[in-house]
């Protein structure tokens, strides 16, 4: 049994080595088509979003609180506004729109306006803005500054306002064709 053992232990060793060999290609090659039955899953649910985001996009319509206000209704809606904060007529200064600025990559231009009240409570300020943004949700408050007018006397509680009002204006670019998507 000796002479059994030396002469096919090296044989045994061998053999037991291809066999755990096999078993780890096997289970790489199982593990391998699994891999790739999860990716072409992947794809397909790609290629079925990619298809559903294009149909979307062919039929989008700019939404309320992205259009543009036209100036006549923009300085009505500013002035109606300043007469819901109780802010007389003679202290709305200035109504200064800007022209539209494009933002890089995006299908939305952004355009601001300058708003000035003279001798307006700090009350009255936040009140204009509440109905401001009340009145239209897309207009935004960009940047407020009060400055103490020059004309009031030391202890009053007047401001001068300089307030830059935003809102985004939808502009679509030309649709391009999707490489590489299969509805």
């Amino acid at each position: 049994m000796n002479r059994f053992r030396k002469r096919y232990a090296p044989l045994t060793v061998i053999v037991a080595a291809l066999l755990i060999a096999l078993a780890w290609a096997w289970q790489s090659l199982d593990s391998s088509a699994t891999s790739a039955a999860n990716a072409a899953d992947d794809l397909a649910t790609c290629q079925r979003l990619a298809a559903r985001v294009t149909a979307l996009s062919r039929d989008a319509r700019p939404t309320a609180g992205a259009t543009d206000l036209a100036t006549p209704d923009l300085a009505r809606l500013i002035e109606s506004a300043a007469t819901t904060a109780a802010i007389p007529a003679d202290s709305l200064i200035r109504i200064a729109p800007e022209p539209p600025r494009t933002r890089e990559g995006r299908p939305y231009q952004e355009q601001s306006t300058e708003v000035v009240l003279h001798a307006v409570t700090v009350e009255q300020t936040v009140r204009f803005l509440y109905a401001l943004a009340t009145a239209a949700p897309n207009l935004r408050p960009t940047n407020i500054g009060l400055l103490t007018p020059s004309d009031a006397p030391a202890n009053t509680t007047a401001w001068n306002a300089e307030i830059r009002l935003t809102h985004l204006i939808y502009t679509p670019a030309t649709p391009q064709k999707l490489t590489g998507l299969q509805p």
